[in-house]
């Protein structure tokens, strides 16, 4: 596949020293950067003390994007996270739990939340709890249809639906948490289609959930193999998401990038 030229490009940005670059693979009409983590060979593991580890992400700053952290106003591929029969979705009764949804629960996963008049939007709720069983892995999905919840969250006028990155991946300063899902009334397939271009972070950890979500982003993925552990040195994995940040902020809408555990795919 074309593109090569990235990747002279991206090691020079990220100042790679490391001898193994592999090429350009073709991967289901999508090229896929390997980068093989030599990178800072034999880098020592990253301690919590280490203060500069925060240099690149935090602070203030706007996103990338629309107004809700999008990659532009084009559609992407079809295809998705796998499908199965049983419900995929909870239902919310109260603000603290559409709190602890959006917030606490599973934070390597996106999520799907909707806002719902029972009798208004009947058909609405069928489209949402269908997209929930078309896209039973990588994602979560609940709905309220409490009247004081929805207008604690201004969801008071018609049906609300809105796509939340996954809150361990986003970063304050490149990257805007949610999406508002734009039509009026609920389609399975649209909401689909619109959970695919909105729930990546400018930078997502590679696992086998999500690999269909970045191949039906339609663009090259670059990924950076190394030793992931988040319960064990998340301060690891920010540590090299931060530095890629840097470069993929450049290359919105051009490159997909992600950190993939290099034992994984050894």
């Amino acid at each position: 596949g074309g593109g090569g030229g990235y990747g002279e490009k991206v090691k020079k940005r990220l100042g790679i020293t490391c001898s193994r670059f592999r090429r350009l693979i073709a991967m289901n009409k999508v090229a896929q950067v390997a980068l093989a983590l030599c990178f800072f060979a034999a880098a020592p593991s990253v301690r919590p003390e280490d203060e500069h580890l925060d240099d690149y992400g935090g602070g203030g700053g706007g996103g990338y994007g629309d107004d809700y952290g999008g990659y532009g106003e084009d559609g992407y591929g079809e295809g998705g996270g796998g499908g199965s029969d049983e419900p995929n979705f909870t239902i919310l009764d109260d603000i603290t739990s559409v709190n602890k949804f959006l917030k606490d629960e599973e934070p390597t996963e996106p999520r799907v939340i909707g806002f719902f008049n029972e009798e208004t939007n009947k058909e609405d709720i069928e489209a949402f709890e269908e997209a929930s069983k078309e896209n039973s892995y990588g994602w979560r999905f609940a709905y309220t249809i409490e009247d004081d919840v929805r207008a604690h969250f201004k969801a008071t006028s018609g049906a609300k639906v809105e796509v939340y990155k996954a809150p361990r991946f986003v970063s304050e300063k490149y990257d805007k948490p949610k999406a508002r899902y734009p039509g009026k009334s609920v389609d399975s397939g649209a909401l689909k289609k619109f959970m695919e271009k909105k729930a990546l972070p400018l930078v997502g950890e590679k696992i086998w959930k999500n690999n269909d979500m970045y191949e039906n982003v339609g663009l090259p993925i670059l990924t950076l193999f190394t030793a992931v552990d988040l319960e064990k040195n998340s301060k690891g994995f920010d540590y090299f998401a931060n530095r890629l940040r840097r470069v993929a902020v450049e290359y919105i809408g051009e490159l997909s990038f992600n950190v993939g555990n290099k034992d994984d795919y050894s």
